[in-house]
This record gives C-alpha cells, structure tokens and sequence, in this order.
C-alpha cells in the first residue's frame, strides 16, 4: 500500500512539473497568412514571448503613458515617456542609464512638455520630438542642449509645426511627422531650415461618395467631410537613406518606401498588393482594418509594421510578402492592449504598449529563423543555398505557401522549370507558374527546332500537292471537303 501511495506521489509530481511548463511554454496567440482567396491559413509561430518587463523592472515605479522606443548602435534603450515629461535611456539590459527631464538653455532650465518621439544619431545625439512645445530638441550623449528647432514656417500650408515622429538621414536631413499634418512629411535641412513637404499621400475618393455628391447642393457639399490627404503617422529613415512611412485611415499604401524624390518604391508581389496589415470577413467581403503606428526594418529590408487595430506585429519581405505575423489584444504574455512603438535588436522584437506601461522581448522560433535564413541566402543570391532552409519549413509546416514560392523561384534561378512549375502550383502562384511555364515551352521548341520546321514544310507541301490535284481534276476545295 505505501509503494502505491509512494508511485502515485510520484505520478502527480511528473504530472504538475509537465503541466506547470506546457502552462510557462503556452503561446496566447496563432500565427496566420493568407491564401489565395484572402482566407486565414493557420501557420506556426515564426515569433513568441520570452519577457515582459514593467516598470518595477525596470528599476522605476511605473511607466506612464510610453510613447516611442529606440535603441542605438551600442545597444543602449531610449523610451519616452510622455505623461511624465522625461526620456529614460537604458543599458542593453534595461538597467537605467539615465534620465533627461530638462536641459540648460542658457542659463535657463527648461522641461518637456509631453514629448512623443525620439531619433538617435550615430554620435549618440538625441531628436526629441518635444510635441505640446512645438519644438525638436536636440541634446549630446550627455543631455546637454546641442539645438532648438521651433517656430518653423511651413510656406505655403495652413499646417502647423507640432513634431511628433522624428527620423535623419545620413546627410542630415530632417523628417518629421507633425500632428495633423496632411502635406506630408517635413522635410527640414540640418539647420532646421525648412525644405519642402516630402512624399505627400494622394487622396483617393470614394467612388459612391463622388456619385453621392452629385445629387447635393453646395450647402450640404461644404458639411460633408472633404476630399484631403490623410497624415502619416510615424517615420523611419534606413541606412541606404530610404524613407519609410506608416499611414492610418487609408485602405492602400499604408506602408511606404520613398526614394529621394518622394515616389514610393515598395515592391508589392503579394498576394494582399499594396495592402498591408490585418483583413476581417464580414457579411459583404474582406474589410480592411489597420492602424499602423510604427515599424522597423532589419538588416534583409523585411518590414516589421506594428497595427494597433489587431494589436499585431505584420512581417513583410522586401517583395511585399507576408512572411508572419505575431501578437494580439489581450492581458496575457506576448499581448497588448495599446501597441505604440516597436524596436529590433539582436534577433529580437521588443514591442512597447502604451497603456499597460510595458515592453514585451519576443524571441525568434526555429520556424522564423528558417523562414528567414531562406529569404535571406535567395536575395543574397544563393538560390541552391536557399533550397535547404526552405525545406525545413515545408518540413516543420506543410501549409506555408511561400516555402513552395521560395524553392520554386529557386529551381527557376537553376533553369529546372519543371521542378519550379510543380513548386509554384503547390504554392498556388499562377504569376510564377507561368513564367516557368512559358521558359520550359521555349526550351522544348529550341530543342524541337527542326523537327517542328520540318514538319510545317510537310504540311505545306502537301497543302499545296492537294491543291494542285484538285485543280488539274477542276474540283473546288469546298467540294473536296463537304464531298
């Protein structure tokens, strides 16, 4: 009796160590991408939750209202904190560093005024985007006052210099995004001199709101909304000095990769187009609901935009795939309620939510090391490299399309068209397919040059043999055929 009662001790202790780590391991949310038809295909996590840090880990009592987070090229954290009027840089393991909640400008102290955003420079200098101030501030390492940029005419706009998102390029060019800003993008030269407005959203109508407005009177016309660009809502300037761009309210475009003329020049191969972020059924169709508020771009320009709609983390290819997505609204680890800033280092993706005051550290799973390790050896053009990681995947989840697309455009590099045929209609892509396609047809008629020639002058010859036979017998062709 007691070796029972002793087995059965035993059993529930392996019974709770077991179910006690499938709880800790346990992911609050699914991964998913889009098939053909837009529908969700279910996929493995590419990305999940290894911490949550709140203020008291931090070494601070609580963090209010958070609004943007960077990191520099030490490793160092910057996050704003807006509600309290200060920005707190941290060591690479968020050990506070140091505070700036002010700054001497000549004598005189003076504070922040619910700042939003933040850029640092490679020398370590800091763009804070003092918002209620109206103003850019610029200060050294140490926080001492290297700039003010306010007061700036916006020529030729009724829009108002109120800074909220702040990026420089490597020539130090200024790019900022100011609080209803519809012109676009303010572009400022080093001195803070104002340039031009850059890179403006077009303003794309409603095709029933423009019949609609054909039947009001002028009246009823100045009370409906107007026709206006919509503003960004956050700004990031890569290293190759490429300007990307998130937008909110608007169904296409909302991220954005301008060049130095403005235009956008983000490839859009998938399979949402140029619409990016979250799709939901509804009764009528798939309606589009996205809110971006943030995004970064690793060292292989894939995309992390981060929606505060769906509360998710998108991952886009340079090509404009979506490769995964993580996160979502909730309370539990690796979930939000206010996603406001996000930031990469080091393979992992840390996502700052506004209103619980937290920052959550999400590591990468073998199923996104893969899927990324893929993607990277094929644009860096190792095709036959790319082949391996991309079976990994197909092997880890046989439903991922693009593992298909990746090792059909591979094959396709390596001239097996067949091989990639059979790939990209396992990975349901006509576009690809075709191409392959016509390459093998052109390979078959190269190598049946002749016979195909050979053949036609035949038939040619006989058509003119039959010809010749039915007129020498004065028999028409019709005659011949209907006979």
């Amino acid at each position: 009796m007691k070796r029972i009662y002793i087995k059965t001790i035993a059993f529930t202790f392996v019974f709770l160590t077991l179910f006690s780590l499938t709880v800790s391991a346990f992911t609050p949310y699914s991964g998913y991408n889009y098939g053909r038809s837009l529908s969700e295909i279910p996929t493995l996590n590419a990305y999940e939750p290894e911490k949550v840090l709140w203020g008291g880990d931090l070494g601070l009592e609580s963090l209010s209202a958070p609004k943007d987070l960077k990191v520099d090229s030490m490793g160092r954290f910057y996050l704003v904190e807006s509600v309290k009027n200060r920005v707190i840089r941290f060591t690479e393991d968020f050990e506070v560093d140091a505070i700036f909640d002010g700054f001497d400008n000549n004598g005189t102290r003076e504070t922040f005024n619910l700042p939003e955003g933040i850029f640092v420079d490679s020398d370590f200098n800091m763009y804070i985007c003092d918002t209620q101030n109206a103003r850019i501030v610029k200060l050294d390492e140490d926080g001492n006052l290297l700039q003010i940029i306010a007061n700036v005419v916006l020529t030729g706009s009724s829009n108002t210099f109120k800074p909220q998102k702040v990026s420089v390029d490597s020539a130090g060019r200024i790019y900022v995004v100011s609080v209803a800003c519809t012109d676009g993008l303010i572009q400022l030269n080093e001195d803070g001199e104002f340039v031009k407005f850059f890179g403006s959203n077009s303003v794309v109508p409603d095709p029933l709101e423009i019949i609609y407005r054909m039947f009001l009177t002028r009246e009823q016309k100045q009370k409906r909304e107007q026709f206006v660009p919509t503003e960004y809502s956050n700004v990031l300037v890569d290293d190759r000095d490429f300007v990307y761009t998130t937008t909110q309210k608007v169904e296409t475009d909302q991220i954005k990769r301008l060049n130095a003329k403005g235009s956008n020049v983000l490839i859009t191969e998938g399979r949402t187009g140029n619409k990016y972020g979250n799709y939901v059924r509804t009764p009528t169709g798939w309606n589009k609901v996205t809110a971006f508020v943030d995004l970064r771009v690793d060292e292989d320009d894939n995309i992390y935009a981060l929606d505060k709609t769906s509360c998710k983390v998108f991952v886009y290819d340079s090509y404009g795939n979506l490769l995964f997505n993580f996160g979502g609204e909730g309370t539990a680890n690796g979930l939000f309620t206010s996603p406001a800033a996000i930031e990469l280092k080091d393979n992992k993706v840390y996502v700052l939510d506004e209103t619980n005051g937290m920052i959550t550290i999400f590591g990468r799973t073998e199923f996104g090391e893969k899927i990324l390790e893929a993607n990277r050896l094929y644009q860096d053009g190792e095709y036959a490299e790319s082949l391996e990681p991309w079976q990994e995947v197909l092997a880890m989840d046989s439903n991922y399309d693009l593992a298909y697309i990746g090792i059909g455009k591979a094959l396709l590099k390596a001239e097996d068209y067949d091989g990639a045929m059979e790939a990209f209609k396992n990975g349901r892509n006509r576009e690809y397919y075709s191409d392959a396609f016509e390459k093998q047809r052109n390979i078959v008629l190269r190598e049946h040059f002749t016979e195909i020639v050979v053949g036609i002058v035949v038939v040619l010859i006989l058509v003119v043999v039959v010809f010749k036979i039915l007129k020498k017998h004065n028999i028409s062709f019709i005659r011949y055929i209907n006979s």
